[in-house]
Parts: C-alpha cells; sequence; structure tokens
C-alpha cells in the first residue's frame, strides 16, 4: 500500500513539472488542452510502460525531472506526425535539460536518473535536427 502512495506522489511530482512547461507553452498558443491532464497522462504513459524504473524496484527512484524530461521525450516520440506537437514537447524538453544544467546539475541524481537523462537527450537530438 505504501508503494502505492509513493508511486502516486512521485508521479505527481513529476506531472507538476511537465504541466508547467507546459503551460508556458500554452502562453504562446501551442498547447491543445488542459496541461495538467495533458501532463498526468504523459506521466503515467511511461510509468505504466516500464513500472520498474519509475517505482524504485531497479535502482532507487528516480528524480522528479529525469522523469519528467523522459516522458516529453517520449510524447515527442510519439507525435512524430503532428509537427506543432511535437515541437511543443521538445522546447519543453529543452527547458528541462536547461534547468538539469547537464554536466552541472543542481539535482541529485543516480544511475537511473542518468539513463532517462541520456535516452532523453537522444530523443531530443533526434527530433529537434
Amino acid at each position: 500500500m505504501f508503494s502505492f502512495i509513493k508511486d502516486t506522489y512521485k508521479k505527481s511530482e513529476a506531472a507538476v513539472v511537465v504541466q508547467s512547461l507546459l503551460e508556458r507553452q500554452q502562453a504562446t498558443g501551442k498547447v491543445l488542452g488542459d496541461p495538467a491532464k495533458i501532463a498526468s497522462e504523459l506521466v503515467a504513459k511511461v510509468w505504466d510502460y516500464k513500472p520498474d524504473v519509475f517505482n524504485g524496484t531497479r535502482a532507487g527512484r528516480p528524480h522528479k525531472m529525469s522523469v519528467a524530461a523522459y516522458a516529453l521525450a517520449n510524447a515527442a516520440s510519439d507525435s512524430v506526425g503532428d509537427r506543432d506537437t511535437q515541437l511543443t514537447y521538445l522546447i519543453a524538453l529543452g527547458s528541462v535539460f536547461i534547468d538539469l544544467n547537464l554536466g552541472n546539475s543542481p539535482y541529485s541524481l543516480n544511475a537511473i536518473d542518468n539513463q532517462l537523462i541520456q535516452l532523453s537527450l537522444e530523443t531530443y537530438e533526434v527530433w529537434s535536427a
């Protein structure tokens, strides 16, 4: 039961990060829909796909910033046919990378965080080119 509560809390933390970034994009007219709902769906999708990565079973729970990055990278990959939506997610993902200050992160990140960030960075590089 406590694991479920902690999972819900951690999903919520990451979704708040994504929501904030999507709200910034909404101000430019780029996000269609409710940023809170979209953010929750994006985080839930990656969490449900790889629960062992996100629930700490492998090597500790990832930081909310790396979960947010991975959710946005996944969303960008999933929106290949809709370039405007894809760009919205890529811009938000770029903001996560800026906040993470890659190479000199202000956050305590573990090995899972580094893997998620690396995968997200690879997606960013492929789709933003």
